[in-house]
Protein backbone atom coordinates (compact mmCIF):
# COMPACT_ATOMS: atom_id res chain seq x y z
CA UNK A 1 0.00 0.00 0.00
CA UNK A 2 1.50 3.20 -0.78
CA UNK A 3 0.81 6.57 1.10
CA UNK A 4 1.52 10.22 0.16
CA UNK A 5 -0.03 13.28 1.51
CA UNK A 6 1.14 16.98 0.44
CA UNK A 7 -0.43 20.80 0.75
CA UNK A 8 -1.45 23.09 -1.73
CA UNK A 9 -1.30 26.93 -1.38
CA UNK A 10 -2.34 29.55 -3.59
CA UNK A 11 -0.12 29.98 -6.92
CA UNK A 12 1.16 26.48 -6.18
CA UNK A 13 1.20 23.98 -8.91
CA UNK A 14 1.09 20.35 -7.17
CA UNK A 15 4.26 18.49 -7.57
CA UNK A 16 3.69 15.07 -9.86
CA UNK A 17 4.73 11.76 -8.96
CA UNK A 18 6.28 9.23 -11.07
CA UNK A 19 4.10 9.04 -14.19
CA UNK A 20 1.35 10.25 -12.18
CA UNK A 21 -0.96 13.06 -12.97
CA UNK A 22 -1.94 15.85 -10.83
CA UNK A 23 -3.92 18.37 -11.05
CA UNK A 24 -3.00 22.57 -10.43
CA UNK A 25 -5.49 24.07 -7.80
CA UNK A 26 -5.63 27.78 -6.75
CA UNK A 27 -6.73 27.37 -3.07
CA UNK A 28 -5.18 25.27 -0.54
CA UNK A 29 -5.82 21.80 -0.46
CA UNK A 30 -4.63 18.45 0.81
CA UNK A 31 -4.20 16.03 -1.32
CA UNK A 32 -4.72 12.02 -0.14
CA UNK A 33 -3.43 9.02 -2.59
CA UNK A 34 -5.44 5.65 -1.26
CA UNK A 35 -4.55 2.88 -3.20
CA UNK A 36 -6.25 -0.48 -2.26
CA UNK A 37 -5.12 -3.85 -3.61
CA UNK A 38 -7.50 -5.74 -5.36
CA UNK A 39 -7.78 -9.69 -6.89
CA UNK A 40 -8.78 -9.92 -10.83
CA UNK A 41 -12.59 -10.45 -9.55
CA UNK A 42 -12.39 -7.32 -8.09
CA UNK A 43 -13.07 -3.83 -10.06
CA UNK A 44 -11.26 -0.50 -10.77
CA UNK A 45 -13.76 1.96 -10.74
CA UNK A 46 -17.22 1.25 -9.10
CA UNK A 47 -19.71 3.65 -10.36
CA UNK A 48 -22.71 1.80 -8.41
CA UNK A 49 -21.24 2.45 -4.81
CA UNK A 50 -21.92 3.92 -1.08
CA UNK A 51 -19.67 5.32 0.57
CA UNK A 52 -20.80 4.77 4.65
CA UNK A 53 -19.08 4.67 8.07
CA UNK A 54 -19.19 1.93 10.37
CA UNK A 55 -18.11 2.12 14.25
CA UNK A 56 -16.10 5.59 13.12
CA UNK A 57 -14.28 3.73 10.00
CA UNK A 58 -15.23 4.95 6.54
CA UNK A 59 -15.89 2.15 4.43
CA UNK A 60 -17.18 1.39 0.81
CA UNK A 61 -19.42 -0.93 -1.07
CA UNK A 62 -19.87 -1.05 -4.59
CA UNK A 63 -22.06 -3.48 -6.93
CA UNK A 64 -19.94 -5.88 -8.99
CA UNK A 65 -21.76 -6.86 -11.92
CA UNK A 66 -19.90 -9.51 -13.55
CA UNK A 67 -20.06 -11.13 -9.86
CA UNK A 68 -23.35 -10.17 -9.59
CA UNK A 69 -21.97 -9.34 -5.69
CA UNK A 70 -21.49 -6.08 -3.18
CA UNK A 71 -17.76 -5.73 -2.59
CA UNK A 72 -16.31 -4.17 -0.09
CA UNK A 73 -13.77 -1.70 1.48
CA UNK A 74 -12.13 -0.30 3.90
CA UNK A 75 -11.15 2.77 3.35
CA UNK A 76 -8.74 3.93 6.27
CA UNK A 77 -6.94 0.54 6.16
CA UNK A 78 -6.77 -0.03 2.44
CA UNK A 79 -8.23 -3.14 2.21
CA UNK A 80 -10.77 -5.23 0.48
CA UNK A 81 -13.28 -6.63 3.06
CA UNK A 82 -16.71 -9.05 3.04
CA UNK A 83 -18.18 -9.76 -0.54
CA UNK A 84 -21.67 -10.76 -0.45
CA UNK A 85 -22.92 -12.64 -3.07
CA UNK A 86 -26.23 -11.89 -4.53
CA UNK A 87 -28.31 -14.64 -6.06
CA UNK A 88 -29.94 -14.18 -9.42
CA UNK A 89 -33.02 -16.53 -8.66
CA UNK A 90 -35.20 -18.17 -6.04
CA UNK A 91 -36.81 -16.32 -3.14
CA UNK A 92 -33.43 -14.17 -2.56
CA UNK A 93 -33.25 -13.86 -6.39
CA UNK A 94 -31.65 -9.91 -7.48
CA UNK A 95 -31.91 -8.14 -10.87
CA UNK A 96 -29.24 -6.31 -11.84
CA UNK A 97 -28.44 -3.17 -9.33
CA UNK A 98 -28.60 0.70 -10.52
CA UNK A 99 -27.91 1.69 -6.80
CA UNK A 100 -26.99 0.95 -3.00
CA UNK A 101 -27.22 2.50 0.06
CA UNK A 102 -25.99 0.82 3.13
CA UNK A 103 -27.94 1.50 6.11
CA UNK A 104 -26.30 -1.20 8.55
CA UNK A 105 -25.60 -4.75 8.32
CA UNK A 106 -29.36 -6.14 8.72
CA UNK A 107 -30.38 -3.38 5.89
CA UNK A 108 -29.02 -2.42 2.83
CA UNK A 109 -31.15 -0.82 0.35
CA UNK A 110 -30.72 -1.88 -3.46
CA UNK A 111 -32.80 -0.45 -6.30
CA UNK A 112 -32.82 -2.44 -9.34
CA UNK A 113 -35.40 -1.49 -12.15
CA UNK A 114 -39.13 -1.42 -10.65
CA UNK A 115 -38.03 -3.05 -7.01
CA UNK A 116 -36.76 -1.40 -3.81
CA UNK A 117 -34.39 -4.58 -2.03
CA UNK A 118 -33.53 -4.66 1.20
CA UNK A 119 -30.72 -7.51 2.09
CA UNK A 120 -28.73 -8.09 5.15
CA UNK A 121 -24.63 -8.91 5.06
CA UNK A 122 -25.00 -12.43 4.25
CA UNK A 123 -27.08 -11.23 0.93
CA UNK A 124 -30.35 -12.61 2.24
CA UNK A 125 -33.79 -10.60 0.80
CA UNK A 126 -35.38 -9.08 4.28
CA UNK A 127 -37.67 -6.99 2.09
CA UNK A 128 -39.28 -6.40 -1.21
CA UNK A 129 -41.15 -3.60 -2.29
CA UNK A 130 -42.77 -3.82 -6.37
CA UNK A 131 -42.67 0.05 -7.02
CA UNK A 132 -45.08 -0.54 -9.85
CA UNK A 133 -47.98 -1.21 -7.34
CA UNK A 134 -47.23 1.78 -5.38
CA UNK A 135 -46.79 4.68 -8.13
CA UNK A 136 -49.09 5.54 -10.74
CA UNK A 137 -46.71 4.85 -13.55
CA UNK A 138 -49.18 5.39 -16.32
CA UNK A 139 -49.41 8.86 -14.89
CA UNK A 140 -46.64 9.80 -13.59
CA UNK A 141 -43.38 7.84 -15.27
CA UNK A 142 -41.05 4.78 -13.75
CA UNK A 143 -39.50 5.48 -10.62
CA UNK A 144 -35.73 5.40 -10.90
CA UNK A 145 -32.01 5.56 -9.53
CA UNK A 146 -29.46 5.71 -11.31
CA UNK A 147 -25.54 7.11 -11.83
CA UNK A 148 -26.96 10.19 -11.05
CA UNK A 149 -30.35 10.27 -8.84
CA UNK A 150 -28.51 8.09 -5.99
CA UNK A 151 -30.37 5.91 -3.41
CA UNK A 152 -30.62 7.51 -0.05
CA UNK A 153 -32.44 6.33 3.16
CA UNK A 154 -33.79 8.61 5.81
CA UNK A 155 -34.17 6.95 9.08
CA UNK A 156 -36.08 9.54 11.09
CA UNK A 157 -39.27 9.59 8.04
CA UNK A 158 -38.48 5.76 6.96
CA UNK A 159 -38.61 7.89 3.11
CA UNK A 160 -36.36 7.48 0.34
CA UNK A 161 -36.52 8.99 -3.01
CA UNK A 162 -37.20 8.35 -6.60
CA UNK A 163 -36.95 10.32 -9.76
CA UNK A 164 -39.82 9.76 -12.11
CA UNK A 165 -39.02 9.00 -16.16
CA UNK A 166 -42.05 9.58 -18.10
CA UNK A 167 -41.79 9.34 -21.52
CA UNK A 168 -45.62 10.27 -22.27
CA UNK A 169 -45.31 13.69 -20.52
CA UNK A 170 -41.44 14.06 -20.28
CA UNK A 171 -41.68 18.22 -19.78
CA UNK A 172 -44.35 19.48 -17.37
CA UNK A 173 -44.92 17.36 -13.72
CA UNK A 174 -43.77 16.25 -10.97
CA UNK A 175 -39.90 14.36 -11.07
CA UNK A 176 -39.31 13.12 -7.78
CA UNK A 177 -41.67 10.66 -5.57
CA UNK A 178 -41.08 9.78 -2.14
CA UNK A 179 -41.62 6.33 -0.64
CA UNK A 180 -42.71 6.02 3.04
CA UNK A 181 -41.32 2.50 3.15
CA UNK A 182 -42.82 1.83 6.95
CA UNK A 183 -46.65 2.56 5.45
CA UNK A 184 -45.99 2.07 1.96
CA UNK A 185 -47.11 5.49 1.05
CA UNK A 186 -45.95 7.72 -1.86
CA UNK A 187 -46.02 11.43 -2.34
CA UNK A 188 -45.35 13.37 -5.75
CA UNK A 189 -42.94 16.60 -4.83
CA UNK A 190 -43.27 19.55 -6.75
CA UNK A 191 -39.93 19.70 -8.08
CA UNK A 192 -39.78 19.66 -12.32
CA UNK A 193 -38.02 20.72 -14.91
CA UNK A 194 -36.70 24.23 -15.31
CA UNK A 195 -37.84 27.12 -17.19
CA UNK A 196 -34.98 26.34 -19.92
CA UNK A 197 -36.22 22.77 -20.07
CA UNK A 198 -39.47 23.93 -20.69
CA UNK A 199 -38.30 26.92 -23.14
CA UNK A 200 -36.72 24.05 -25.70
CA UNK A 201 -39.53 21.66 -25.23
CA UNK A 202 -37.32 18.92 -23.81
CA UNK A 203 -34.70 19.25 -26.84
CA UNK A 204 -31.46 18.80 -24.97
CA UNK A 205 -29.85 15.84 -26.25
CA UNK A 206 -28.81 13.54 -23.50
CA UNK A 207 -29.08 16.17 -20.67
CA UNK A 208 -32.12 14.87 -19.21
CA UNK A 209 -31.41 13.61 -15.91
CA UNK A 210 -32.08 15.69 -12.60
CA UNK A 211 -28.91 14.74 -9.74
CA UNK A 212 -29.57 13.86 -6.66
CA UNK A 213 -26.78 12.54 -3.84
CA UNK A 214 -28.38 13.13 -0.45
CA UNK A 215 -29.61 15.97 2.21
CA UNK A 216 -28.68 19.68 2.86
CA UNK A 217 -29.33 20.72 6.13
CA UNK A 218 -32.41 18.76 6.15
CA UNK A 219 -33.38 19.82 2.47
CA UNK A 220 -33.04 17.69 -0.96
CA UNK A 221 -30.20 19.40 -2.91
CA UNK A 222 -30.63 18.61 -6.51
CA UNK A 223 -29.78 19.94 -10.06
CA UNK A 224 -30.52 19.30 -13.58
CA UNK A 225 -27.43 18.35 -16.04
CA UNK A 226 -28.14 21.35 -17.82
CA UNK A 227 -28.51 23.94 -16.37
CA UNK A 228 -25.94 25.38 -13.48
CA UNK A 229 -27.85 26.56 -10.61
CA UNK A 230 -28.51 24.64 -7.44
CA UNK A 231 -31.99 23.75 -5.99
CA UNK A 232 -33.24 23.18 -1.93
CA UNK A 233 -36.70 21.77 -1.47
CA UNK A 234 -37.79 21.63 2.08
CA UNK A 235 -40.38 18.60 2.70
CA UNK A 236 -41.82 20.77 5.28
CA UNK A 237 -41.94 23.80 2.80
CA UNK A 238 -44.91 25.28 0.55
CA UNK A 239 -42.47 25.05 -2.68
CA UNK A 240 -38.99 24.34 -3.88
CA UNK A 241 -36.32 27.03 -2.91
CA UNK A 242 -34.29 28.18 -5.61
CA UNK A 243 -30.34 28.85 -4.67
CA UNK A 244 -28.01 30.58 -6.82
CA UNK A 245 -24.97 28.93 -7.64
CA UNK A 246 -22.72 32.21 -7.79
CA UNK A 247 -21.65 31.29 -11.35
CA UNK A 248 -24.89 32.30 -12.99
CA UNK A 249 -24.15 33.74 -16.38
CA UNK A 250 -26.48 33.61 -20.04
CA UNK A 251 -23.85 31.46 -21.69
CA UNK A 252 -24.22 29.29 -18.16
CA UNK A 253 -27.70 29.17 -18.21
CA UNK A 254 -27.94 28.47 -22.12
CA UNK A 255 -28.19 25.20 -23.39
CA UNK A 256 -28.21 24.57 -27.29
CA UNK A 257 -31.37 23.13 -28.39
CA UNK A 258 -31.63 19.94 -30.77
CA UNK A 259 -34.18 19.87 -33.63
CA UNK A 260 -37.25 17.47 -33.20
CA UNK A 261 -36.10 13.81 -34.38
CA UNK A 262 -32.24 15.50 -34.62
CA UNK A 263 -29.99 12.54 -36.13
CA UNK A 264 -27.92 10.23 -33.66
CA UNK A 265 -24.71 11.94 -34.46
CA UNK A 266 -26.54 15.38 -33.53
CA UNK A 267 -27.22 14.21 -30.34
CA UNK A 268 -23.73 12.74 -29.84
CA UNK A 269 -21.73 16.44 -31.35
CA UNK A 270 -24.44 18.51 -28.67
CA UNK A 271 -23.30 15.48 -25.60
CA UNK A 272 -19.40 16.48 -26.53
CA UNK A 273 -19.45 20.69 -26.81
CA UNK A 274 -22.37 21.29 -23.96
CA UNK A 275 -21.53 21.67 -20.51
CA UNK A 276 -22.66 19.03 -18.39
CA UNK A 277 -23.86 19.77 -14.51
CA UNK A 278 -23.33 16.40 -12.53
CA UNK A 279 -24.65 15.61 -9.52
CA UNK A 280 -24.05 18.06 -6.41
CA UNK A 281 -22.28 16.40 -3.41
CA UNK A 282 -22.55 17.86 0.03
CA UNK A 283 -19.90 17.60 2.26
CA UNK A 284 -21.33 18.23 5.89
CA UNK A 285 -17.81 17.60 7.63
CA UNK A 286 -16.36 21.06 5.91
CA UNK A 287 -20.04 22.76 4.92
CA UNK A 288 -19.25 22.48 1.46
CA UNK A 289 -21.23 21.19 -1.53
CA UNK A 290 -19.39 20.30 -4.64
CA UNK A 291 -20.77 19.62 -8.23
CA UNK A 292 -18.01 18.59 -11.37
CA UNK A 293 -18.42 20.22 -14.78
CA UNK A 294 -18.02 18.07 -17.59
CA UNK A 295 -17.63 20.46 -20.68
CA UNK A 296 -16.51 21.00 -23.85
CA UNK A 297 -13.11 19.44 -24.76
CA UNK A 298 -9.52 21.26 -24.70
CA UNK A 299 -8.72 22.74 -28.12
CA UNK A 300 -5.57 21.28 -28.63
CA UNK A 301 -7.16 17.38 -29.23
CA UNK A 302 -7.75 17.59 -33.18
CA UNK A 303 -10.41 14.64 -33.14
CA UNK A 304 -11.57 14.85 -29.48
CA UNK A 305 -13.95 12.28 -28.13
CA UNK A 306 -15.75 12.15 -24.66
CA UNK A 307 -12.62 11.09 -23.05
CA UNK A 308 -11.65 14.82 -23.91
CA UNK A 309 -13.85 16.71 -22.57
CA UNK A 310 -12.72 18.63 -19.35
CA UNK A 311 -13.55 18.04 -15.90
CA UNK A 312 -13.52 21.05 -12.88
CA UNK A 313 -14.98 20.78 -9.23
CA UNK A 314 -17.02 23.48 -8.68
CA UNK A 315 -17.06 24.41 -4.61
CA UNK A 316 -19.77 25.91 -2.71
CA UNK A 317 -20.69 27.20 1.06
CA UNK A 318 -23.31 26.41 2.97
CA UNK A 319 -25.45 28.80 1.33
CA UNK A 320 -25.01 27.14 -1.96
CA UNK A 321 -22.60 30.11 -3.31
CA UNK A 322 -19.87 29.39 -5.63
CA UNK A 323 -16.74 30.05 -3.97
CA UNK A 324 -14.10 28.66 -6.67
CA UNK A 325 -13.41 26.37 -8.93
CA UNK A 326 -10.55 23.50 -9.31
CA UNK A 327 -9.89 22.32 -12.84
CA UNK A 328 -8.88 18.84 -12.71
CA UNK A 329 -6.32 17.27 -15.21
CA UNK A 330 -6.94 15.08 -18.52
CA UNK A 331 -7.39 11.86 -18.74
CA UNK A 332 -6.88 10.72 -15.07
CA UNK A 333 -10.15 10.37 -13.50
CA UNK A 334 -13.02 7.83 -14.03
CA UNK A 335 -16.14 9.99 -14.41
CA UNK A 336 -19.05 9.97 -11.88
CA UNK A 337 -16.92 7.62 -9.91
CA UNK A 338 -16.94 9.86 -6.50
CA UNK A 339 -18.13 10.33 -3.26
CA UNK A 340 -17.33 12.29 -0.26
CA UNK A 341 -16.75 11.40 3.64
CA UNK A 342 -14.85 12.58 6.78
CA UNK A 343 -11.73 11.86 4.71
CA UNK A 344 -12.75 14.29 1.45
CA UNK A 345 -13.95 14.39 -1.60
CA UNK A 346 -12.45 10.78 -3.05
CA UNK A 347 -11.59 10.54 -7.03
CA UNK A 348 -11.24 7.34 -8.89
CA UNK A 349 -7.82 7.40 -10.68
CA UNK A 350 -8.85 4.70 -13.31
CA UNK A 351 -9.78 6.78 -16.54
CA UNK A 352 -9.17 4.46 -19.19
CA UNK A 353 -6.28 6.76 -20.75
CA UNK A 354 -4.46 7.53 -17.48
CA UNK A 355 -1.86 5.19 -18.00
CA UNK A 356 -0.45 5.71 -14.09
CA UNK A 357 -2.78 3.58 -12.51
CA UNK A 358 -2.68 -0.46 -12.29
CA UNK A 359 -5.10 -3.01 -13.01
CA UNK A 360 -3.87 -4.27 -9.64
CA UNK A 361 -5.38 -1.16 -7.33
CA UNK A 362 -8.76 0.28 -6.63
CA UNK A 363 -7.19 3.63 -6.31
CA UNK A 364 -8.29 7.20 -5.23
CA UNK A 365 -7.24 10.66 -4.93
CA UNK A 366 -8.88 12.27 -1.71
CA UNK A 367 -9.21 15.53 -1.64
CA UNK A 368 -9.67 17.87 1.51
CA UNK A 369 -10.80 21.86 1.20
CA UNK A 370 -10.20 24.07 3.61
Amino acid sequence: MIQWRYVLFFGLTLASCQKSKRATFSRKVEITHVKIPITHMQLNAYPISHAFEEQGTPKLVGYNKPAHALDFFDLEAEKAGEVVPLEKQGPNGIGDIKSIYYHNQDSIFLYEQGKLQIVNLQGRLTQSVDLFELVDVKQYGMPVCNLFFKLNYQAENHALLFTLINRKNPIEGSLVVALDIKNRQVAYLPISHTQVFKDRKGQVGYMRNIGFYGYWQGKILYNFQYASSLFLYDPNGPEPLIQSSGVETAEGETVAMLEDKAPGEAYDQHMLQSTWYFTAIPDPWRNLVYRLEWGAPNPKYAHPNNMEKSMTFSVYDEQLQYLYSYPLPDHTYELNNWFVNKNGLYLNASHPKNTAYSEDFLEFDVLKFE
